[in-house]
Order: C-alpha cells, then structure tokens, then sequence
C-alpha cells in the first residue's frame, strides 16, 4: 500500500514538472492519493491491534505453560534427579608370580536416582556393571562379545528428622557412611556399598570449629542356623578452618567385626583372626599459590590380631584438580599393609592386586578434556606377599559423569 501511495505521489510530481497534466487531473490524482492514504492508515491500524491480540495470547500461552502442575499422582517425578557416570579403561598387569604379563580392556557403566518422599525422607537407587565381586564394578570385554552383567549396586533410605537437622541416618545398601582421609582406600574399597544402617551427627564447635560423630551397623553375612556375622563402627572428626584457604580434619575410629574369626563367609572366606580395629586419620587442605593441596595419611591396627602382622598406614598428597576444562591434577600415595591389619575383601582391590600383605607407590594424573570428562593415568609400583614379589599394574582412563 505504502509502495501504491508514493508512486501516485511520484507521477503528480513528474507530471507537474514536466507540464503534462492539467489542473483537473493532478486534483484527481490528489483525491485518489489521499483515499490511499487513508486506506494506509486503516491497514495499520488493523495489523497493530492484529499484532497485540496475538501478543497477549502468547503471554497467556506461556504463563498457562510456567502455571503448568502435574497431577497429584505425579508429584513425586518432579523431586527425581537422575546421575551415574561411564568409564573405559586399558589396564596393563605385570605380576612376577604370573607367567606373562596381562592387558584388557574394561568398562563400568552405573546409573542411579534419587527421589525426595517428604520433607524428611528421600531414597537412593543405583544399578551397576559387574558381577558379585564386593569391590569391582568393572566388566572385562571378552567372552565373544557376551552381555555383561547388571546388578543392584546401591539402595537405601535418607532421613534427616526435623527435631534435629544436623542428624542424616541411611538405611539399606549405601556406601561406606565413614570420612576417607584424602579418599583413601586403605581400608576400604571405592567400589565397596555396605549393607545396613549409619547415623552421623554434626555440630558447630565455634566459628571456625565442627565436629561430627558418625555410628554404624552392618549385616556381612546373615545364617539361619548360627550368629550372624556383623560390622559396628564409630568414628569422630574435628573439622577446623585455620584460614580462608586451609584447614584441617582430623579423626580417629574403631571397627568391630562379630563373629567372623573362623567362620566361613561369602565373600571373605575363611579368616583365623578376629578384626577389631583402630583408625586414626588426618587431612589438611591448602593452597599454594591459589593453587589446592591436599596432603594426607591414615594408620590403622587390629588389636584383635593373633599374629604381629596387625597393622597398616598410608600417606599421600594431591596437587591442583581436574575439574574445568584444561585443569590437571597429580596425586601420590605410599602404603604398607600387613596381612591381618584389615580385611583384605574389603580393602582396595587395585594396590596389588587386591588383598593386604603388600607395600609400595601409586602415582597418578588427571586432565579435565571438558565439563564432567576425564583422562586420566594411574600407576601402581608394588611389593606383595612375604617374599615381596614385584607387582605393577598400569591403569590408563576416559571418564564421563552426568
């Protein structure tokens, strides 16, 4: 229309400049420009009021959209929250008490949810690769291309009573409730998920003072014609900030097994000793040069012991981490297990293969490629067993986490 109106403009112009139009025809071009004109105007106006209208359905279509409420026998979907992470590894073993060095490829998938029931329950389900190995979920690619197994891997109970905030309690299949100095696996697995009931109690000493106290149950072998064979642990922890870039924790707990000495079990087998045993751990965080430290150690010893192979320690430290993309991470740990310091089913599976009765060095690094993915490689240069026999173990990695 607008195109209509200033090309009738443009003719009454030429024409009148170039003294081809008589007086009575440039009036009746005017006339006509001026019906246009108003025509033009009629037009816009409709688009405009056209436009609002559907503006404001849009508003009323998104905000119907974020008023938008699931059905009561819905609600609980929307407390879900979905996680898990996958791992492909290349692990190369040199073991002196093997006939020739072995290397496989290995992966673990884990998948899990957790839901909030109310205000003070929640669960937590998670499925993983692996067979019944307590303290693996890897799966070796191998046996011509055969499925792998899936196993329930964790499921239990959160409740965290309103009358006393600061008390979380977990009931079911979880992992292990007890503070790791460093994350250590000294005494116990990565991979490891308890099976029981843990309680942990926190509170605030003074402004830069915590402590906490966490107590355990668990059920490690259950028998209809004879004492089951249990696990009760306590542990307290001092937390303290020394500064804005450093603190420390420190700590101390104790393990009593029940009637495990000579019992045979599922997974540990047959054991001569009893296990009672004493922990005492520390970790000190820092930063140098903006960049995080942490330095670390754990001693453990079974007073319940029958031999004086009774006792255990392992000192390590960190150096940045791999966190964003581009950021890297170092870690060291040196340890010295004696055979009946803890239970070897329990303790980490990688550090010699797996046992206790062993010593040496594990290094490893770490690089963020991007968010929740990593590469990382870890070497594990040990001595085991009482003739101590080299064991090496090379494990190179790509993680992903959702």
């Amino acid at each position: 229309m607008k195109q209509k109106v200033q090309a009738a403009l443009a003719a009454i112009m030429i024409m009148a400049m170039a003294g081809l139009a008589s007086g009575d025809e440039i009036s009746e071009l005017r006339k006509q420009v001026e019906m246009l004109s108003k025509k033009l105007e009629k037009l816009e106006a409709q688009q405009q009021q056209q436009k609002s209208v559907f503006e404001e359905q849009i508003d009323k279509v998104a905000a119907q959209k974020s008023e938008a409420k699931l059905p009561d026998s819905l609600k609980w979907a929307e407390t879900l929250k979905f996680y898990g992470d996958f791992r492909y590894r290349h692990e190369s073993i040199d073991d002196e008490t093997a006939s020739e060095q072995r290397d496989r490829n290995r992966i673990r998938a884990r998948l899990g949810v957790k839901a909030k029931v109310n205000d003070e329950f929640g669960v937590n389900f998670r499925l993983a690769s692996g067979d019944d190995d307590p303290v693996s979920t890897n799966e070796t690619l191998d046996d011509s291309f055969s499925t792998k197994d899936i196993r329930l891997d964790r499921a239990y109970a959160i409740w965290t009573p309103n009358w006393s905030d600061p008390t979380t309690i977990q009931m079911g299949k979880m992992g292990v409730p007890f503070f790791k100095a460093g994350g250590n696996q000294l005494i116990w697995d990565d991979d490891l998920s308890v099976e029981g009931v843990s309680a942990n109690y926190g509170w605030s000493l003074n402004d830069n003072t915590s402590a906490e106290v966490t107590g355990a149950g668990f059920w490690v072998d259950e028998r209809s014609s004879d004492v089951d064979t249990s696990l009760w642990g306590i542990q307290g922890l001092i937390n303290r900030d020394l500064s804005s870039d450093s603190s420390v924790t420190a700590g101390a707990t104790y393990y009593d097994y029940g009637n495990i000495e000579g019992i045979p079990t599922t997974t540990i087998g047959t054991l001569s000793s009893d296990y009672n045993i004493f922990e005492a751990l520390a970790e000190y965080s820092t930063k140098i040069n903006s960049v995080p430290v942490k330095v670390y150690g754990n001693w453990v010893n079974n007073t319940a012991a029958d031999t004086g192979e009774d006792t255990g320690y392992l000192l390590g430290m960190t150096y940045n981490k791999a966190k964003k993309q581009g950021t890297w991470q170092l870690g060291y740990q040196y340890r010295d297990l004696e055979q009946e310091a803890v239970v070897g089913a329990f303790s980490d599976s990688d550090f010699i293969g797996g046992g206790t009765n062993g010593k040496g060095h594990k290094f490893s690094f770490a690089y963020a490629l991007a968010k929740n993915t990593t590469a990382g490689v870890t070497y594990f240069m040990n001595e085991k067993g009482d003739d101590e026999t080299d064991y090496d173990r090379l494990q190179i990695d790509l993680k992903y986490k959702f």
